[in-house]
């Protein structure tokens, strides 16, 4: 795991770094953007639901990662628009849950999830900045080609590890769609929030510190419990949303918003025992919609948006469990 930890998650960072490179290059400025946006993240996050009950039943975590990292190579040099959304959508998708299953079956604490996931912010941050810059993209699709090649290289000594999902019980269900509506609620919130704060050189900061966040979320939960690491997190960012305008308390509350996120992963995946590849898509699904009334035009006040945190907060608090039985 420590070996091949490093590999997914610079490969996270070149997927999101080249797909976000070429769609705001390249396609921002069609007339199709929003139908090209919105087919673009069905692709990324709501396939993944059905590709990761695929993987439960395959196996060969490293093989999926190691064909979406392809995928999104040739979508990136697509000489047009809707190949280079389809093969990208699909790519990005492949890529996170072959490597999202890998990290949930391979570790049982939260710190490896939070590695895992943190780079891709990263990458679509750099990625869009460096959009139209031809050598940062071809640089990105090296780097992406050499994670991608390693990953299959590795592939013939990978247990298949395929899983039958057992049936959740009653409780379990309930916890289950308690973490779904978190995610949701996190995503509204997340996409459709007006926040003044982000000119300039805080846009950086927030983006860096948002991805940070994800991968501080993983320590800070295996030290402290889920429902503190998270749960609590969540509440302190919906007190420092209430201060739009102050640019500190903007990045701060970014930063603590995103400490949910490998909780959420993981514990979904404790929920449904052998369906871990359907429990990172289900909650890559609950993105999805979140992002949709953001597609249709939706915008919260900074209130509205700390509402959303704090709801988040106390749904998390009992859903969540306590710490992992061991980090590694």
């Amino acid at each position: 795991m420590k070996r091949i930890l490093p590999v997914y998650a610079l490969g996270h960072l070149a997927v999101d770094f080249v797909c976000a490179w070429a769609l705001f290059g390249r396609l921002s400025g069609t007339g199709q953007w929003l139908e090209l946006a919105l087919v673009y993240n069905f692709c990324a996050f709501a396939l993944q639901m059905p590709v990761g009950i695929l993987a439960d039943r395959l196996g060969h975590n490293r093989l999926w990662a190691a064909c979406g990292a392809a995928l999104v190579c040739l979508g990136a040099v697509a000489p047009w628009s809707w190949p280079t959304v389809l093969l990208c959508g699909v790519g990005n998708a492949l890529y996170h849950v072959g490597g999202g299953r890998h990290m949930l079956l391979e570790s049982r604490g939260y710190s490896a999830l939070g590695a895992f996931v943190a780079p891709g912010a990263v990458g679509i941050f750099l990625g869009g900045l460096m959009r139209g810059q031809r050598l940062p993209g071809v640089l990105g699709m090296g780097v992406l080609f050499a994670c991608g090649l390693t990953l299959c290289m590795g592939h013939r000594g990978e247990r298949p590890s395929p899983r039958d999902m057992s049936l959740p019980d009653r409780s379990a269900l309930c916890r289950s769609a308690a973490l779904f509506l978190v995610v949701l609620l996190r995503s509204l919130g997340g996409m459709c929030m007006v926040t003044p704060w982000k000119t300039g050189f805080w846009i950086t900061v927030g983006a860096l510190l948002g991805a940070a966040g994800k991968g501080l979320g993983g320590p800070a939960a295996d030290r402290l419990g889920g429902r503190l690491g998270a749960g609590a997190s969540l509440l302190l960012a919906a007190v420092l949303y209430l201060f739009p305008a102050n640019p500190v308390c903007g990045v701060l509350a970014g930063l603590l918003f995103n400490m949910s996120m490998p909780v959420t992963l993981r514990d979904s995946a404790r929920e449904l025992p052998g369906g871990e590849g359907f429990a990172f898509g289900l909650l890559t699904f609950a993105l999805f919609l979140g992002f949709l009334p953001a597609q249709w035009g939706l915008s919260l006040a900074p209130w509205q948006g700390a509402a959303l945190s704090a709801v988040s907060g106390l749904i998390l608090l009992p859903a969540a469990r306590g710490r992992a039985p061991c980090t590694t």
